[in-house]
């Protein structure tokens, strides 16, 4: 299953982008906590931070905050609508993913959080590429069907998320193969 980035792409461009620093998460297990700790953190810093993460467990406001505090319901509706207008075919996913990126700026954020839904490198997450850090959980055999069948097919689409010389930090329990494809992307 090939997943093609460049309508989302379009749409955000056609939206204005997003120029505000972002810690990119991605990985297999351990996500959502990190991302959720992390943006705790930043905020007790003082920096208005906005957080996307998914899937949502009650109610799909849990997957957009800025400092801890849900998106509304009209807001998430009135920008999935303003993302539907310059891009009609996109997901639901992508559709969620550029109205959480119009709300952080609305917002004003100083810095964003934001988890991959699936991947890294075709996730519509990966269309904003002012990232500050890119975080790597622990990545195993998951999504086969969607990232590849081989442990090191799946860490390559997880890295897709990295920008050369922008820092990765990983955990240290990866797999030898993990950290080879680490290597390979000249994050070491």
């Amino acid at each position: 299953m090939a997943f093609n980035l460049d309508p989302v792409r379009a749409a955000f461009e056609a939206l204005g982008g997003l120029e505000i620093p972002m810690v990119h998460i991605a990985g297999s297990k351990g996500k959502g906590t990190t991302a959720t700790l992390l943006a705790k953190i930043i905020q007790l810093h003082g920096d208005t931070v906005g957080l996307f993460t998914s899937p949502f467990i009650d109610d799909e406001m849990e997957m957009v905050t800025v400092n801890g505090v849900m998106i509304s319901r009209e807001d998430f509706e009135r920008l999935q609508d303003r993302v539907r207008a310059v891009g009609p075919d996109l997901s639901i996913f992508e559709v969620q993913t550029l109205a959480a990126y119009e709300y952080f700026k609305e917002q004003n954020c100083d810095v964003l959080v934001v988890e991959c839904g699936v991947g890294g490198l075709t996730d519509a997450t990966n269309v904003a590429t002012e990232k500050a850090m890119a975080l790597l959980t622990h990545v195993e055999l998951e999504h086969q069907e969607v990232l590849g069948h081989r442990l090191s097919e799946i860490a390559q689409q997880k890295l897709g998320i990295c920008i050369p010389g922008v820092p990765l930090i990983t955990v240290p329990t990866q797999a030898p193969e993990v950290f080879e494809e680490i290597r390979k992307s000249g994050h070491e």
